[in-house]
């Protein structure tokens, strides 16, 4: 499974590129996708070793963070096209889904809220993100509390706006979410 990411690394080298990556190696990710988790015997094999492909994506983010220079400021490094940018980020899929399935696959109130939300923060997150992004890059901090400080009020702030047009009838309809149940009296 690990060893899928040869595909995608290569192809980031050939095809159209839109904003500097490959659509070819996008699209190489999408169909191994497709094909992998169609399979029940791969997605059983990702749950029992979740474990590992969460350290292991840990460690691999930390080596990729340190070796391009992200703790130490090094910002204008390109490095989308290394073949460990494409592992980490590759055995990120695979941890977080194995995570996912063996840790998330449970009902209650806070995975119902999390399912209803989840379309429309899709949608709202972009905006938010971009907006806070663009304010806390101009801050004389270095660049991991940059990061921090973007996941941090991006969640809240895109959280908080959707607990908002959830409650705007002619809104919540653009975004997608269903009218409430009305409880009988």
């Amino acid at each position: 499974l690990i060893l899928l990411f040869f595909p995608v690394w290569l192809l980031n080298y050939v095809g159209i590129y839109e904003t500097g990556y490959s659509l070819l190696s996008y699209f190489a990710l999408f169909l191994i996708g497709y094909y992998l988790f169609t399979r029940d015997s791969v997605q059983a094999t990702v749950e029992t070793y979740w474990a590992v492909l969460l350290a292991a994506w840990i460690i691999l983010t930390i080596g990729v963070m340190w070796t391009y220079g992200m703790f130490l400021g090094h910002h204008e490094v390109f490095w989308g096209y290394s073949a460990l940018y494409v592992l980490t980020g590759w055995t990120g899929v695979l941890a977080l889904l194995g995570a996912g399935r063996h840790l998330a696959d449970r009902t209650n109130t806070f995975a119902a809220y999390m399912g209803a939300a989840s379309y429309p923060v899709y949608i709202i997150h972009q905006a938010i993100l971009v907006a806070i992004a663009y304010y806390v890059v101009m801050l004389n901090i270095p660049p991991a509390l940059q990061f921090l400080a973007i996941v941090i009020f991006s969640v809240l702030l895109t959280f908080a706006c959707y607990e908002i047009v959830r409650r705007i009838p002619g809104v919540r309809a653009l975004f997608g979410i269903a009218r409430p149940d009305k409880k009988p009296a």
